[in-house]
């Protein structure tokens, strides 16, 4: 069923979802509209499909740099991606930033050593050239 109305027109002008997956949220939609408030459906809904193909990411010749900084000054856990000769998983909290060779490191708590300039992926923020998820 396809339906129209200009609360749906606004929402397919706004967000890049065509076809059949656009009439499917349409139709969820329409079938919530009764028992909750507009407001909370259209967040809901925006929310869900932009989240669905889209995610962060440095640019091409960015730096994790600034990032990995506000991760250890914040004392976060830091997930990791990275390249080691393949790519490596690693977790815990930086422990330290440092130079060696004249690249930048940081070190995890479990003594893991990672040049900044190998990361991927550092809290859900991944390497625009990484396409490997």
């Amino acid at each position: 069923m396809k339906y129209s109305s200009p609360f749906i027109n606004m929402i397919k002008e706004k967000l890049p979802v065509t076809g059949q997956l656009f009439y499917d949220m349409a139709a969820t939609i329409a079938h919530f509209m009764a028992s909750r408030p507009a407001a909370s459906i259209l967040h809901t809904f925006i929310t869900n499909t932009i989240n669905m193909d889209t995610r962060e990411t440095i640019p091409t010749g960015g730096s994790f740099y600034p990032l990995v900084q506000e991760v250890y000054q914040q004392k976060k856990i830091a997930s990791v991606l990275y390249d080691d000769n393949g790519v490596t998983r690693a977790n815990g909290l930086i422990t330290d930033l440092f130079e060696k060779e004249g690249r930048q490191f940081m070190r995890l708590q479990d003594g893991t050593e990672v040049p900044i300039d190998k990361l991927y992926a550092l809290n859900g923020t991944f390497s625009a050239d990484y396409s490997e998820c």
